[in-house]
């Protein structure tokens, strides 16, 4: 290859804008809701981070951290298909989103105000307001 296309691939490389392959936590969000009504646990756990932690607003944890207590508590609901949320408004913030949500589980229905904490791709913390 000569030197001029050489330089000319060069500043094409240099021209194209950066693009950032990153999800936004409103995407993540989105993507775990979709995933949830799917009930595709497999999709669901990805989107959680290795150490997840479930509050009750503000800080009182419920139950174990980590993406196998989600599992144990989903799995089961997700095979019966006993479960389906409705997001009735969101917004973003940074690194958090919450969502006004409505969750069928078993047939009754529970209003939440949901904050979810999204880290490097993937929900760190989720924060529910009964």
């Amino acid at each position: 290859m000569s030197i001029q296309r050489r330089l000319i691939l060069f500043f094409l490389v240099l021209s194209v804008p950066s693009i950032s392959w990153a999800k936004t936590p409103l995407e993540v969000v989105n993507e775990r809701m979709a995933a949830h009504n799917e009930h595709n646990i497999k999709k669901f756990l990805s989107l959680y981070s290795e150490n997840i932690q479930i509050y009750d607003f503000p800080n009182t944890a419920l139950g174990e951290s980590g993406k196998k207590h989600i599992e144990n508590i989903f799995a089961p609901l997700f095979k019966a298909r006993a479960v389906k949320t409705t997001v009735k408004s969101q917004m973003a913030n940074g690194r958090y989103v919450v969502n006004r949500e409505t969750v069928e589980r078993e047939g009754k229905k529970t209003e939440y105000i949901s904050i979810y904490e999204i880290e490097n791709g993937q929900i760190l913390s989720v924060r529910f307001i009964k």
